[in-house]
């Protein structure tokens, strides 16, 4: 997001957070998600961008959610689950992943734990597109095809129909931008897709 503060913590801890803005420490987090007394009032709601969404203001970020055949500071899906549920609890609302991330487990992970502690309409989920999913040329990058691939695929992995925001993780010099963005838009016109955006943009 425009302004935006990421904060990655020290896995296997707790996944990164980004924060809309203003500073944010790694102990005002583990106070946040983890002091009891905390209510869902305790979490205030931005306009995610330019857009009409409302996004609360953490957004819980779950590259570490996942198997350690991936990183050996993932964390399992038990641990993963009480983060998201102890944010859901806080007023969370804004959930951020990657099909990359533990080679999609971090997405399934993500969306058995919102299907199981939350209503899909009360969540808004972020996912990205261009890192490797396989060996093949094709299964990677930001080409229409990959694009389409990759879509249906988050979406059967988080167990939803539709994905919130959708970011393209990194550049892909090789396929032109009009490419990129008429599949992008396509996605949004097909349903699948409410909202587009822009990660790690190097």
């Amino acid at each position: 997001m425009s302004g935006g503060v990421c904060l990655r913590l020290s896995p296997p801890f707790l996944p990164h957070l980004a924060c809309s803005h203003g500073r944010i420490t790694r102990r005002k987090i583990v106070s946040f998600l983890f002091d009891r007394s905390r209510s869902q009032t305790a979490v205030s709601y931005v306009k995610l961008g330019s857009a009409g969404l409302k996004v609360s203001k953490i957004c819980l970020g779950t590259m570490s959610f996942g198997t350690q055949e991936w990183q050996r500071w993932t964390i399992n899906e038990r641990a993963s689950r009480n983060i998201v549920k102890r944010a859901l609890e806080s007023g969370i609302n804004f959930f951020d992943t990657a099909d990359v991330y533990s080679d999609g487990a971090s997405e399934e992970i993500l969306g058995r734990a919102l299907r199981d502690f939350s209503r899909r309409d009360q969540v808004v989920i972020a996912t990205k597109v261009n890192g490797p999913m396989g060996p093949g040329p094709n299964d990677r990058g930001l080409s229409r095809k990959h694009i389409f691939d990759a879509a249906d695929a988050s979406l059967k992995r988080l167990a939803t129909d539709y994905i919130d925001l959708y970011q393209i993780h990194r550049w892909d010099y090789e396929v032109p931008i009009e490419e990129t963005m008429c599949a992008l838009d396509d996605l949004v016109r097909a349903g699948k897709v409410r909202y587009i955006g822009a990660s790690s943009m190097f």
